[in-house]
């Protein structure tokens, strides 16, 4: 069971993700969390290198969705400034049955697919629970000590666990 806490991947930001490295593995599916991953939390302020980020990511051939536990007050605003077209608001995560619903609501594949997100419970543990590839981030709400300290932890466990 501790296993299924490591991820597949580990990364500071969003912003330092090797997404070739991730299409060229097949993946086509992005599900990024909200809060702590892609903005800090109570922040509704979508920057422009945001929204660069997810318009370059359209560009490659990604598909990219929102998942979050918190509410469509949460979500709306921000499908609305990324032009994202598809997000799940109280999605209940890990339960799989989130994950389930944006595979089937997409049409894609486990093996196509990607979590992103800075909790290692909801959005990691919850990803390697459905089986689909599991990339932690350095949260937005944590001071750039307290991420390399994570980081630090969790590339250990990977290597001692194998994985």
């Amino acid at each position: 069971m501790l296993k299924d806490f490591i991820p597949d991947h580990i990364y500071d930001d969003i912003y330092s993700i090797d997404y070739d490295k991730l299409y060229t593995k097949g993946i086509r599916l992005l599900i990024f969390d909200i809060d702590g991953t892609i903005l800090k939390s109570l922040n509704f302020s979508v920057t422009d290198k945001l929204v660069d980020l997810f318009v370059s990511l359209k560009i490659m051939g990604f598909t990219i969705t929102l998942l979050t536990n918190a509410g469509n007050l949460r979500l709306d605003p921000v499908l609305a400034k990324t032009n994202i077209t598809h997000g799940i608001a109280s999605a209940k995560k890990p339960n799989k049955s989130a994950f389930e619903k944006v595979t089937e609501q997409l049409y894609f594949s486990k093996e196509k697919t990607a979590m992103i997100g800075n909790d290692l419970y909801a959005d990691i543990f919850g990803a390697n629970q459905f089986g689909i590839t599991s990339i932690f981030v350095g949260s937005l709400d944590l001071s750039i000590m307290e991420n390399k300290i994570n980081n630090f932890i969790l590339k250990k466990a990977r290597k001692f666990k194998g994985k």
